[in-house]
């Protein structure tokens, strides 16, 4: 016996394309959650597949995709520059910071004074990020 899918769209496997194990019912919208995913994959969010015999083209058949956003762009770019680099993406590198010991005690000394200079320092590092930022 030939089902409905087979006879609407031909050897198409639901199963396959959407989200096997299931195969998607044949008389309604199916209702299992898959994941959409944007082109470059970073960004990802459930939806229901909401295939049928009637609506084979649905999100869970991939033709839905999420749109890739400005962070997107940002990971591609840090990725080729990386590449141009040299410089292996997936390995992190710890950097430790050895404060001098002249520098530590005069902190310990005066503490609220080392604070409001480490405050000023980082607001104003805030400033020119944003400054960067608004400029492009």
């Amino acid at each position: 016996m030939v089902s409905l899918i087979t006879l609407l769209f031909g050897e198409l496997n639901l199963r396959d394309i959407s989200h096997a194990p299931s195969a998607c019912p044949e008389d309604e919208p199916c209702k299992a959650v898959v994941t959409l995913r944007c082109e470059c994959g970073r960004l990802q969010q459930p939806a229901s597949c909401s295939a049928s015999a009637f609506n084979a083209v649905s999100k869970g058949h991939g033709t839905a995709q999420l749109r890739c956003n400005h962070d997107c762009a940002v990971a591609k770019r840090n990725r080729n520059l990386a590449e141009a680099l040299g410089i292996d993406a997936g390995k992190t590198t710890k950097f430790v910071v050895t404060w001098p010991e002249e520098l530590t005690s005069a902190f310990r000394a005066n503490s609220s004074f080392g604070l409001l200079v480490e405050k000023t320092f980082n607001e104003c590092v805030r400033v020119a990020i944003c400054t960067l930022i608004d400029r492009s």
